[in-house]
């Protein structure tokens, strides 16, 4: 009896794995613009593409690193997410007659810059609805207000005459 349920229940699960889905949610995300765009390692920037859903379940990558999502935004969206909703659209992409609804939607997730160094670097954007790239940001060089260039008026730190 007890060899029956399991071979019951391998059948069961042996049935979940095979089934493939033939639709797909996932779209593709619009190229994400990062603001300001150049930042030092350790600044926030904001990052916008859309749609947005949680911090959860977002990932922005910033060359190979994943950056510390801080902050998610998804400003006068309620209207455009109604809209949506009611006329049976997609969450990617336009809507018809939904236009004006969705003009004022703002989506943007707010990253810690990761420790990279001075250049450009790809960005991307991944969560439950799907991926973009494309983006870039200039990682420039932390200003540590050391006086590189020499002695100037007022800074007398360091020097050795009267």
């Amino acid at each position: 009896m007890m060899m029956g349920i399991w071979v019951g229940a391998l059948s069961l699960m042996a049935g979940c794995v095979t089934e493939t889905s033939t639709g797909s949610t996932r779209c593709q995300l619009p190229t994400p613009i990062v603001e300001p765009a150049e930042a030092a390692a350790g600044a926030e920037v904001s990052v916008r593409t859309e749609p947005m859903s949680v911090t959860w379940d977002s990932a922005v990558l910033i060359g190979p690193i994943r950056a510390e999502i801080t902050g998610l935004l998804r400003e006068e969206c309620d209207a455009c997410d109604a809209c949506k909703e009611a006329a049976g659209c997609f969450t990617c992409g336009d809507c018809e007659g939904c236009e004006a609804d969705c003009a004022s939607c703002v989506q943007s997730l707010t990253v810690i810059v990761p420790d990279l160094p001075a250049g450009a670097w790809p960005v991307s954007v991944l969560n439950h609805y799907g991926e973009g790239a494309g983006g870039s940001l200039s990682v420039i060089a932390a200003d540590t207000g050391a006086d590189t260039a020499g002695d100037t008026a007022g800074d007398t730190a360091g020097d050795t005459a009267p």
